[in-house]
């Protein structure tokens, strides 16, 4: 019954060499926290199934020990306080703040970020409720203990 695309983001760690290869195939919203710094990474490609015939080609990053990765759902990035979104920078800003290497604590330290940023204070309203968009967080963490087998 017509086109149904569904965006993707699909990866694959290689604990040997430290590699993650992944496709972010419709733009959700990662970040990143190594010895690099806390950045936003690349969103590039369309959705799978948006076209019959579309290729992807993987993006690389170095997954070091320590390093964290958050990928999120359009809610969390759309979250709106007025006019100002939450955004990608909102989670990098959020990711950057985190102090544990647990995984569960990165993603209650990003959704509650954005829960935060969206509160407001009472206003009466009117009519139906607004419908929110799904808020989740997907984190990856890379602990010391992490090795793969002997070269």
């Amino acid at each position: 019954h017509g086109i149904c695309f569904a965006p993707t983001m699909l990866g694959v760690f290689d604990a040997q060499f430290g590699l993650m290869a992944y496709i972010n195939a419709g733009g959700q919203t990662m970040a990143i926290r190594d010895s690099d710094g806390t950045r936003a990474l690349t969103n590039a490609g369309l959705p799978l199934g948006l076209t019959t015939h579309m290729t992807y080609e993987a993006s690389m990053q170095a997954f070091e020990p320590g390093a964290r990765l958050v990928a999120v759902t359009k809610g969390v990035v759309t979250v709106r306080r007025g006019k100002a979104e939450f955004g990608t920078a909102g989670v990098v800003d959020a990711l950057q703040g985190v102090k544990t290497e647990s995984a569960k604590d990165v993603c209650k330290t990003v959704l509650a970020a954005a829960h935060g940023f969206e509160k407001r204070g009472w206003r009466p309203r009117f009519g139906r409720k607004p419908v929110r968009d799904d808020m989740t967080a997907l984190v990856m963490v890379r602990s010391d203990s992490i090795t793969g087998p002997p070269l």
